[in-house]
């Protein structure tokens, strides 16, 4: 009689283990090389704005010159957004991203060899399609690539890599700029290594993409499902009144510090926008567990504080109440933020992520451009204390009416869940 053998059915093979962890492993390095990207390319673009009062010395350029810089910049997001995000869509993330890198660094070498201000205007062109092809699609690869599938943790990755980068990009160049050898050309040929690096990762560590087989690529005009509209409107109203907010800091803290401290100095400046970016990201971090409704209406009444701070700051002409600003509008940036793009990014369909998410950063970058362009006209004519007394008054009022909003949208959305459960 042949002995009796217990068989453990609950045993399992160690080598699937091994493939599961090894997969796991390679999901968090695609995971971490789209973060990185963002991250880089987002540093890349910060970086001119704190260098604008060199070139006005190097190349004598007027004010409205200046402004035609930055618009330059902000008019090539709008078509890169529209494009390059449905494309992902279409094409797959990788092959955008790797486009959206040599973009990038075709704009750094132009901005490193800049001998006058057209070569200006042709590196924050390129600039601005780098941003457009990077922002929308990593958006959508770091939700696709998450190991778990999380799409708020891929959410907040994609919002705190935009904050960091537009932290680090300020404060570097300000540093290298104040301290360092060739100050107009240092800060791009960082940024240049810094970009071989994010090319090397994405190659190495992002899955290939499909292949289409000989069949036509087709590409959506982007739009928003009907059923998620509204509450895409809502989020993507808060989360450009955030940045509307940051950008009063970002663009104008070297005219602002000028007013309240009287320095020129690129280290200042580039602190008072590194230390609000500072306060986002650990707001983002300090609420990833919350609720994102409940987070961006917090958010926006930390926003009309910091308003209220920097009117005073304004009136006072006290760099001290700057700073408080800086931090209070900081923090209700980050819940705003990191609460729209998560909502947003839970909302959007997986097949038009890329698209959505795209349509989410056009309407950012639109109200900021207005915001700054509108703040810069109005200082000409009124002077810059009040321009930013009156702007802080009339985004407070339209932050107030966005808390209205999500507080309307949570009543209909109760109300929906009772009638139809």
């Amino acid at each position: 009689m042949r002995p009796f053998r217990r068989i453990d059915r609950a045993a399992h093979d160690p080598a699937l283990d091994l493939r599961a962890g090894t997969q796991l492993a390679d999901g968090w390095w695609a995971f971490a090389a789209v973060a990185s990207v963002l991250t880089i390319v987002t540093i890349g673009v910060n970086m001119p704005p704190v260098l604008f009062p060199r070139y006005v010395d190097a190349y004598g350029l007027s004010p409205l010159t200046v402004t035609g810089v930055f618009a330059t910049y902000t008019l090539c997001i709008a078509p890169a957004l529209l494009v390059f995000g449905p494309l992902s869509d279409a094409i797959g993330r990788k092959r955008v991203l790797l486009l959206a890198i040599v973009i990038a660094v075709a704009a750094a070498i132009v901005l490193a060899a800049a001998r006058n201000v057209w070569w200006l205007f042709a590196g924050r062109a390129l600039q601005g399609l780098a941003v457009g092809a990077t922002q929308g699609p990593a958006a959508a690869a770091l939700a696709d690539t998450h190991p778990r599938s999380d799409i708020g943790q891929a959410a907040l990755a994609a919002t705190l890599a935009t904050c960091i980068g537009t932290a680090v990009g300020p404060m570097s160049v300000g540093l290298l700029a104040q301290y360092g050898p060739a100050p107009l050309q240092l800060s791009y040929l960082v940024e240049l290594a810094l970009l071989v690096a994010a090319l090397a990762g994405l190659f190495a560590g992002f899955p290939a993409a499909k292949k289409t087989h000989g069949r036509r690529v087709t590409i959506s005009w982007p739009s928003v499902p009907a059923n998620i509209r509204p509450a895409f409107l809502r989020a993507g109203g808060s989360a450009v009144l955030a940045w509307v907010v940051a950008a009063l800091f970002l663009a104008l803290a070297p005219s602002l510090l000028r007013t309240y401290l009287h320095t020129d100095n690129s280290v200042v400046s580039g602190g008072v926008q590194a230390l609000m970016l500072t306060c986002s990201a650990l707001a983002q971090l300090g609420g990833r567990r919350r609720q994102s409704r409940p987070l961006q209406m917090f958010g926006l009444v930390l926003l009309v504080a910091g308003l209220g701070i920097l009117a005073g700051a304004a009136s006072a002409t006290s760099a001290v109440l700057c700073a408080l600003a800086a931090a209070v509008a900081g923090a209700g940036h980050g819940l705003v933020f990191s609460g729209a793009a998560r909502e947003v990014g839970a909302l959007a369909p997986s097949d038009r992520r890329g698209n959505i998410m795209s349509m989410f950063f056009l309407a950012i970058y639109l109200g900021v451009t207005v915001a700054v362009l509108g703040v810069g006209a109005l200082s000409s004519g009124v002077g810059l204390i009040l321009a930013v007394q009156l702007f802080s008054l009339a985004v407070g009022l339209a932050c107030a009416m966005s808390v209205v909003s999500h507080v309307n949208g949570s009543v209909v959305n109760r109300k929906a869940a009772k009638c139809c459960p």
